[in-house]
């Protein structure tokens, strides 16, 4: 379950790694700008490395007036 791949551990100078290991987490939200017919007139793609942090920057990006006006056809 744990190791889906079958990846093998290894060992660096300093330190033991096991098989599958999280190095980093990001979050990404991906914006999708539409007109009225529904057509794409932009995107835009955030990263944010907690939660907490992708919660507050997508409250900000659909609050920030001034970026929804800008993809206004």
């Amino acid at each position: 379950m744990k190791n889906p791949l079958g990846c093998t551990s290894y060992r660096s100078v300093k330190k033991h790694h096991p098989p599958v290991e999280i190095v980093r987490k990001l979050y990404t939200a991906k914006l999708v700008y539409e007109n009225a017919a529904g057509k794409r007139i932009g995107s835009a793609s955030d990263l944010y490395e907690s939660v907490e942090g992708y919660l507050m920057g997508i409250a900000a990006v659909i609050s920030n007036i001034a970026n929804t006006a800008a993809h206004r056809e």
